[in-house]
């Protein structure tokens, strides 16, 4: 595969945090009286925390999210995250290796981000890369994000490779114009997770960071002057 930069979806992706995310969700929603499941939330992976919380809130027929639901999953997500996020198996390695330029973009907060990528020891390593949600007009599955850490890349759509654990990531990938890969190596992710990948538009799907190389050996290439 022909590429010359790779963006990185956060959670789930870069950090096996998803399954820590996911039960906190489904914890703290139950406690304000929305009917939340696990396939629920898989259903809504990718997404911002207010477009899930909307979508939680319509299908349990409420008018509005309940008041204080919002801040109190977002403490409670936060909490888990500085106590339990770690690296996916073999990130660290990919990161360090890498030869072509690289961002994060994810749904998260710039906070969030922060605070899960210094948790598990990755922050340093893409310090100056990282782009949310917040800076743009539209989150996935909209282009928005992905187009600005292109732009702060200085690589054109095209060229640009985008690694992600959700549809919503993957046809946001599509809509940009870029390579979209599926990463189904994380812990919340099933024996599903593949032909899902692929039906929103992953050409490839990785079970292992030790994968990427073979697939794009570009990313890992010393520049030729």
């Amino acid at each position: 595969m022909e590429v010359r930069a790779v963006i990185f979806d956060c959670d789930g992706v870069l950090l096996d945090s998803e399954f820590l995310v996911a039960g906190t969700y489904v914890e703290v929603c139950r406690r304000f009286g929305l009917d939340v499941s696990h396939a629920d939330l898989r259903a809504a992976i990718g997404l911002q925390q207010d477009k899930i919380l909307r979508r939680f809130t319509e299908k349990t027929g409420l008018s509005d999210i309940p008041a204080g639901l919002d801040v109190a999953l977002t403490s409670e997500i936060n909490a888990k995250l500085e106590a339990d996020s770690e690296p996916t198996d073999g990130v660290r390695a990919v990161l360090t290796a890498l030869r072509a330029p690289f961002a994060v973009a994810s749904s998260s907060s710039p906070s969030r981000l922060r605070l899960s990528l210094g948790r598990a020891g990755l922050l340093p390593l893409v310090e100056g890369r990282v782009f949310s949600a917040t800076m743009v007009a539209r989150g996935k599955p909209a282009p928005d994000l992905f187009l600005l850490a292109a732009r702060e890349l200085g690589v054109a759509p095209q060229d640009c490779m985008v690694i992600e654990d959700s549809p919503f990531g993957l046809q946001a990938a599509v809509a940009a114009g870029m390579e979209p890969v599926g990463y189904a190596g994380g812990r919340h992710l099933g024996p599903e997770a593949a032909p899902l990948m692929r039906s929103a538009g992953a050409r490839h799907v990785l079970a292992h960071w030790r994968d990427l190389p073979g697939l794009a050996p570009t990313l890992f290439a010393e520049a030729r002057t």
